[in-house]
């Protein structure tokens, strides 16, 4: 995975790549120009890594296994994330029913009813 950082924040985008290569459960390579390039397995352990402003030869040897393991997110993906947002949109379609159901029911009374209580008055004031 080839990419170009700067100082700052190249820790950061190796640590993502970390990430990645356990979510898919396989091995990973970063090959960062001005950055933190790593090498890392299945399970995120670091092989390998080079630092484009400490190291001085930009040389990088790792032995990266080729097999990896099966992950549930490598199966299903952003699968619930997706789900998370439908069940959002629909809450939302919901709500906005219900308030428009609420605002027909307003208009539909009119406006000098006596609104029905089963409560008696209040007496003295």
């Amino acid at each position: 995975m080839p990419g170009g950082d700067w100082r700052e924040i190249d820790t950061y985008h190796s640590q993502l790549a970390t990430f990645q290569a356990i979510e898919m459960g396989s091995s990973l390579v970063t090959q960062v120009d001005g950055g933190l390039s790593v090498a890392v397995d299945y399970e995120g352990n670091v092989l390998a890594s080079t630092d484009f402003y400490s190291t001085d030869p930009q040389l990088m040897v790792a032995y990266v296994p080729m097999q990896g393991v099966h992950t549930i997110y490598a199966t299903i993906g952003d699968l619930f994330a997706w789900l998370s947002i439908a069940g959002l949109v629909v809450l939302i379609g919901f709500a906005i029913a219900r308030r428009r159901k609420a605002g027909k029911a307003e208009a539909a009374e009119p406006s000098g009813a006596v609104p029905t209580s089963s409560e008696p008055p209040l007496k003295g004031r």
